[in-house]
């Protein structure tokens, strides 16, 4: 089922059966809030890529849109899997 943003707020204002007017002026934050919380964990196929870098002695250079490294293989032979934190 899809919402609306408004048929969002009328679905949570029915569901916990509170129409005070400090919580419903506080819904926007609090979808915000749950949206940006839910796509930081969920990790969606249209938000992988893979790069190409540059490895020097300390350092390792990629593009600037990297948000988080899932895996560095760094040849054939070693293959180092990152943690998400």
């Amino acid at each position: 089922m899809s919402f609306t943003f408004a048929t969002l707020k009328t679905a949570i204002q029915d569901y916990l059966e509170v129409s005070e007017s400090t919580f419903t002026s506080q819904l926007p934050t609090f979808i915000q809030q749950s949206e940006d919380r839910i796509f930081s964990f969920v990790q969606l196929p249209e938000q992988r890529k893979n790069v190409q870098g540059t490895l020097t002695t300390s350092f390792f250079s990629y593009t600037n849109r990297f948000l988080c490294a899932d895996e560095l293989g760094l040849n054939k032979l070693v293959n180092i899997r990152l943690s998400r934190f």
